[in-house]
């Protein structure tokens, strides 16, 4: 398989999006650990009650924004695959393909 720009670029906008997921994991992990303390500070008789340890770390912010993002994503593998759209489309397709990734790498928090 040959690599060229287009796809090194969204690699890195891949890895970019990987990077974001696991930022918001760690700051909500350390969130809940600093909630975690304080309840135990103020009620030393109490014990803290967990949460749902299957709950993920982040929240989707705007689902019109996903849908923004997979068409985007979409579209700029279509525009790599197919010969019928036009020539600059088919040139540039990562352009495309990356600016979806990045929308998606937003949609969360």
């Amino acid at each position: 398989m040959k690599i060229d720009v287009g796809i090194a670029v969204v690699g890195a906008t891949m890895i970019v999006f990987y990077a974001r997921l696991a930022m918001l994991r760690g700051q909500k992990r350390k969130q809940r650990r600093k909630e975690q303390l304080a309840v135990m500070k103020a009620n030393k008789k109490k014990k803290f009650v967990a949460e749902d340890p299957n709950r993920p770390y982040y929240q989707v912010i705007s689902w019109w924004l996903v849908g923004l993002a997979m068409v985007l994503v979409l579209t700029g593998m279509a525009s790599k695959t197919t010969t019928s759209l036009p020539q600059l489309m088919q040139q540039y397709w990562w352009v495309i393909t990356s600016a979806g990734v990045l929308v998606f790498a937003f949609c969360f928090k």
